[in-house]
């Protein structure tokens, strides 16, 4: 009934609009024109419930396969490939972190001699960075900036960031 309602409403504000904007060109070489394009605006406010209606069929088709993803989706980390894959892809990725938290750590007059990662397995992506190692004798080293350039980079808050300096 509320969806109803709102049909009707959007119906009449559409019905005021038009009439205001047909008096406002009345007897001007634009008032066919006007005319014209109301009626089509006219018409699509009146064949909304048939479209909504329409988007509904193809969004239920749209939900029955995506469903049928998922539930695939969740029988493929059983197969011993996918798990293989998976961790080689982890793996390198973990690498490829790694790299780019040495690189980072340049900038900040620190030389990296160990580092660590943790894993949110359900979000896919890192929980924690454990950095080991020491300054740089010709630079002064920026603790708290260094963390914060990691957690930004990373996405994650600041205390999920551990940095031990020698």
């Amino acid at each position: 009934m509320e969806y109803l309602g709102e049909w009707l409403k959007t119906i009449l504000y559409m019905n005021v609009l038009l009439v205001i904007v047909e008096s406002l060109v009345q007897k001007t070489k634009y008032e066919s024109y006007v005319k014209f394009f109301s009626g089509i605006l006219l018409m699509l406010c009146l064949m909304k419930p048939v479209v909504d209606w329409a988007n509904a069929e193809s969004l239920a088709g749209f939900s029955y396969l995506k469903n049928q993803w998922e539930s695939e989706r969740k029988l493929l980390p059983g197969s011993g490939e996918f798990r293989r894959v998976e961790e080689e892809m982890r793996e390198n990725y973990e690498e490829a972190v790694k790299n780019q938290i040495v690189r980072m750590a340049q900038g900040f007059s620190f030389v990296v001699t160990e580092t660590g990662i943790d894993w949110d397995r359900k979000r896919e992506k890192v929980a924690k960075i454990f950095v080991c190692g020491r300054q740089k004798e010709d630079g002064s080293f920026q603790k708290e900036e260094f963390c914060e350039a990691l957690a930004g980079y990373f996405d994650l808050e600041p205390e999920d960031v551990e940095i031990a300096a020698d």
